[in-house]
């Protein structure tokens, strides 16, 4: 029993400790919010969404923001480098890197 308990100790210690802060979660509002601005002047048909652990509450400290821009008539490939050279050209982002012969297109960037 003092072997499950334990257990049980160690694993509430991990989810507080995988928790996100609220800086963390006010960091990453604020840059999906810019984003979705970015997004809407370029393609004002358009909406990006965030996906995967963001979403899900699974992400880790650090962890990267997975998003898609849906409903958008571009050509995917002039969309990538559009995006890329806003986000250049805002000055808040580096490593800008398009990945457009990818499976599924990407942009990597960091803010």
């Amino acid at each position: 029993k003092d072997l499950t308990v334990s257990l049980h100790h160690e694993i509430c210690d991990f989810v507080e400790f995988i928790q996100p802060v609220r800086a963390e979660t006010k960091k990453r509002d604020e840059l999906v919010r810019h984003l979705r601005c970015i997004t809407n002047e370029l393609w004002p048909e358009a909406r990006l969404e965030v996906f995967g652990s963001c979403v899900t509450g699974l992400q880790l400290p650090c962890s990267d923001v997975d998003m898609v821009v849906l409903e958008f008539t571009c050509d995917r490939a002039k969309a990538l480098n559009s995006f890329a050279s806003v986000i250049k050209a805002d000055g808040g982002f580096t490593k800008i890197q398009v990945i457009a012969k990818a499976k599924v297109p990407i942009i990597k960037f960091e803010d």
